[in-house]
């Protein structure tokens, strides 16, 4: 089981620290739905020497897809890295368009273990459980436990005042094609229940296991395919 719980009083007493195979990185994708290209997200992931992390995400429209619908996606967490987990402390995701913005803000309060949870204008609070992240950091966590080696992959989300248990499921190995050439990587799939949702991940083993390739199915069936075009790791060393 990849999920790697940890008693709070403990994580309280303890000093971060980065003790993990996942390093900086910024990362550029391109979404295409069928023949059409119809966004660029781009992803930065940084850690300093004590363990604070920081995991950003933007979306943009582009082309034709943005003269019919212009949108914006930003997406963060950030918290702490403690004996190689993940420890969120906040998230936030904000959606600029016309038809459906959507503003999101999690705070992980660890002193009354609390999550707080600001929908646009609607607030929820939940108990804050042991080894619980976000829907971003999650996917660095992914790729860690990919490094590690695990075979069986669980992650419990906080979404919305509620939880959700992921199981991702490694299917199989193999080398694909990409912008950066042919690269070897693990497929790590997770399906929804009852829904005909789901999201395959290419995970390369040379870039950390970044996923360089993903697949969302939705429930009506349509797929957009994300595809990295450019990856690139920080000049600067991790204890600058």
């Amino acid at each position: 089981m990849a999920l790697r719980p940890a008693i709070f009083c403990a994580i309280l007493s303890l000093t971060p620290s980065p003790s993990m195979a996942l390093g900086e990185f910024h990362a550029t994708y391109e979404l295409a739905v069928g023949a059409l290209t119809v966004g660029e997200m781009s992803r930065t992931f940084e850690v300093d020497a004590n363990g604070a992390y920081k995991f950003v995400s933007t979306f943009e429209t582009t082309g034709l897809a943005a003269l019919l619908r212009k949108e914006k996606v930003y997406e963060t967490s950030s918290g702490s890295i403690i004996d190689g987990t993940f420890v969120p402390d906040h998230y936030t995701y904000v959606r600029k368009s016309k038809k459906k913005p959507r503003k999101v803000d999690m705070r992980f309060n660890r002193e009354i273990l609390e999550i707080e949870t600001v929908v646009d204008a609607q607030r929820w609070t939940a108990a804050l459980a042991a080894g619980v992240l976000d829907k971003l950091v999650y996917q660095a966590a992914l790729m860690e436990d990919l490094a590690a080696g695990r075979q069986e992959l669980e992650y419990l989300i906080a979404d919305r005042g509620k939880e959700k248990t992921y199981r991702p499921e490694i299917q199989e190995t193999g080398l694909i094609d990409t912008r950066l050439g042919q690269l070897e990587t693990i497929k790590v799939v997770r399906e929804s229940k009852n829904s005909k949702k789901k999201t395959v991940f290419w995970c390369a083993s040379k870039l950390d296991f970044l996923p360089v390739r993903v697949l969302h199915r939705n429930k009506d069936g349509s797929e957009t395919i994300v595809s990295l075009i450019q990856y690139k790791i920080p000049t600067r060393s991790r204890g600058d």
